[in-house]
C-alpha cells in the first residue's frame, strides 16, 4: 500500500534520448491516468513532504504502451465484482424478507476481497489485473 502523499508526479521520457516527453502532477493517486507509449519510459513518484520524493515506478516500455494501474483502479474493479451480489446482502438485511445469502456467494465475496488485497500489494500492479487468473 502506498504511503499517503501530498501529490503525485509523473513523466514519460524517450528511451533513446532520455528527454522528458510529457509530465504532470495530481493531488490524488485516484485521479492519475497515464499511458506511456512504446519507446518511452515512465516515472511515477509521490511527493511525501515538500522536497522529499518517493519513486513508485520507473520502468521502460518496450513494444507496447504501458498503463499505470493504481490501488484505486483495483478497488473499483473489486467493487464492480461485488456489486453483482450486493442485492443479496441487502435482501438478507431487510426485516421484511431476510432471505439468507447462500454460503457460496459469501465465499465468493470473501475471495474477491482477499484477491483485491493481494493485487493492491503488487508493485507494479499488472495492467491485466482484471483477468480471471487474479480473481479466482
Amino acid at each position: 500500500m502506498l504511503e499517503p502523499a501530498a501529490a503525485y508526479e509523473w513523466s514519460t521520457y524517450d528511451l533513446a534520448t532520455g528527454l522528458v516527453t510529457r509530465s504532470g502532477r495530481s493531488g490524488t493517486i485516484e485521479s492519475l491516468s497515464i499511458k506511456a507509449k512504446a519507446g518511452e519510459g515512465l516515472y511515477l513518484g509521490a511527493v511525501l513532504r515538500e522536497g522529499i520524493d518517493s519513486v513508485i515506478n520507473d520502468q521502460p516500455v518496450i513494444g507496447e504502451e504501458m498503463i499505470v494501474v493504481t490501488v484505486a483502479d483495483v478497488k473499483r474493479w473489486a467493487g464492480k465484482l461485488l456489486s453483482y451480489t450486493d442485492w443479496m446482502i441487502t435482501r438478507a438485511a431487510d426485516p421484511g424478507d431476510g432471505t439468507p445469502v447462500p454460503a457460496e456467494v459469501l465465499e465468493r465475496r470473501a475471495t474477491i476481497r482477499a484477491r483485491s488485497a493481494v493485487i493492491e500489494a503488487m508493485s507494479p500492479i499488472p495492467a491485466d489485473y482484471r483477468d480471471k487468473k487474479y480473481w479466482t
